[in-house]
């Protein structure tokens, strides 16, 4: 935020309808800092004796910003801080458990923090959260000295994909929904996603997208060109398969009819025919009931007998019951 702040922008924001009171640090040069709190850049051992030394300066006279205050503290080095908020310049005393290596215990140990700062920090968490969540696993910590588009690309991203978690996640707060994702696990599906996205991102081959009805202006799904996804193997897989969340119970699986019209069959059926018998041909017969009953899954996208909608939504090894899928209708 120092790349923006400034005493003129905490001016003009007291002074928005809203009176939007603003506190952070900015830098020295052209941005409005009055030079009695200016305070030189040493080192060595003159850093050590500046250390802590504050100044500061109140905006006084002024009716668009009474009591704005710009103050300046030396840390490692000085920084400079302007406050529409603080009432007051001080130290704050702050307590903190650290490790004694000489009582081989963590002890409480008691220092000081500049207030403005102090006050900043603790405030500003709510807004640094996409800051930790994109810096916890992050794509940038090995490709800085590309060139500057690539980090800026990776920066986006990055940003973008904290936020999709941080919406994620609210959303399923919001209607009391356990998240089937954690973190690691949600930003692993986005990259397998982007890496394989036949098998990981199927709705981008397979689902056709809702479409817009321009007599009624509203989206409506096209039962023509809905497709179904594929069923392999590879699909299959509960841990990492493109079907995997079949057997996610948070998701809506109540069937819903097809076109009776279309002569609809059952996939778990088919699949089966076919893992029970090598030499099947799925264009030249079909497997007994697997017209029966067929039903839409609409969080899967896939088509299933009523015999099937259980197994496929509850048993994770279907490989291991072919022959039981296709004894069902029998």
């Amino acid at each position: 935020d120092n790349l923006f702040n400034s005493v003129k922008f905490s001016i003009a924001a007291a002074n928005c309808k809203t009176k939007v009171l603003t506190q952070g640090v900015f830098r020295k040069n052209s941005r409005g800092a009055p030079p009695i709190v200016f305070q030189e850049e040493v080192t060595g051992k003159k850093a050590e004796a500046a250390r802590g030394t504050v100044k500061a300066a109140v905006l006084k006279g002024d009716p668009r910003a009474q009591g704005l205050i710009v103050a300046s503290c030396f840390d490692q080095k000085p920084f400079y801080m302007v406050s529409d908020v603080a009432t007051k310049v001080g130290w704050n005393a702050v307590e903190k458990k650290v490790f004694s290596h000489s009582a081989n215990k963590k002890i409480i140990y008691r220092f000081l923090r500049f207030n403005i700062s102090d006050d900043y920090n603790f405030q500003m968490n709510d807004n640094d959260i996409t800051d930790q969540l994109r810096l916890e696993y992050r794509m940038m910590s090995k490709s800085r000295n590309n060139k500057w588009w690539w980090a800026l690309f990776l920066w986006g991203f990055e940003v973008s994909l904290a936020n999709a978690f941080r919406m994620y996640s609210c959303c399923h707060d919001l209607f009391q929904i356990t998240p089937e994702y954690s973190h690691y696990d949600f930003v692993e599906a986005v990259a397998q996603a982007w890496i394989d996205p036949v098998n990981y991102w199927p709705t981008r081959h397979w689902l056709r997208l809702a479409l817009i009805d321009k007599n009624s202006n509203k989206l409506r799904l096209s039962e023509e060109k809905r497709c179904c996804m594929p069923f392999t193997d590879k699909s299959l897989c509960p841990d990492n398969g493109s079907l995997r969340k079949r057997l996610n119970n948070t998701l809506n699986h109540m069937p819903e009819p097809v076109d009776k019209s279309k002569k609809t069959q059952c996939q778990l059926h088919m699949w089966s025919a076919k893992k029970g018998a090598p030499t099947f041909d799925a264009t030249r017969e079909k497997p007994t009931g697997s017209r029966v009953h067929v039903m839409h899954c609409p969080s899967c996208h896939v088509h299933l007998c009523m015999d099937c909608f259980f197994s496929f939504h509850n048993v994770e090894n279907l490989a291991a019951i072919p022959m039981q899928i296709l004894g069902k209708s029998k």
